[in-house]
């Protein structure tokens, strides 16, 4: 969608909830789990729709939501924002968006998160993606 419309854009907002709606469908009726990624500004009332949305599909479907936050000290995510492999995947939105977003939005609940059960918070920072999976899957007897 980002090759299409700019960020923040109302067409990218839109296609992108349609897009994570319709996967979520996908997955239920073939009988798959799934991990997505959100990343919420938590004082935009439309992140919490959308997640209200995707929980209730997958509830009403018999299946079980849970969440991770994860957290990272702002020097972490300004320099994952500049690692290679992440703008390959065209994952990565740059160290200025990075330091702008801190700046503008609200983008951790330190704890105070909208869905208590089946949570958890992960400081990052300083632990490598495959710890941080491990960790997830302690958590939750994966």
């Amino acid at each position: 969608i980002k090759n299409f419309f700019p960020y923040e854009s109302p067409q990218l907002n839109t296609l992108s909830a349609e897009f994570r709606k319709r996967i979520i469908e996908e997955c239920i009726k073939a009988d798959m789990s799934l991990v997505f990624t959100y990343f919420w500004k938590f004082e935009i009332e439309r992140g919490k729709k959308n997640i209200d949305t995707y929980k209730k599909i997958v509830e009403d479907n018999g299946g079980q939501v849970f969440f991770v936050e994860l957290s990272a000290s702002l020097e972490k995510r300004l320099e994952r924002a500049e690692m290679e492999d992440r703008h390959k995947a065209k994952k990565a939105v740059g160290a200025d968006i990075v330091a702008e977003m801190e700046k503008n939005h609200t983008m951790n609940t330190n704890g105070d998160f909208f869905y208590q059960e089946n949570y958890i918070h992960i400081d990052n920072s300083n632990i490598s993606a495959s710890e941080t999976a491990e960790k997830i899957k302690h958590e939750f007897n994966f």
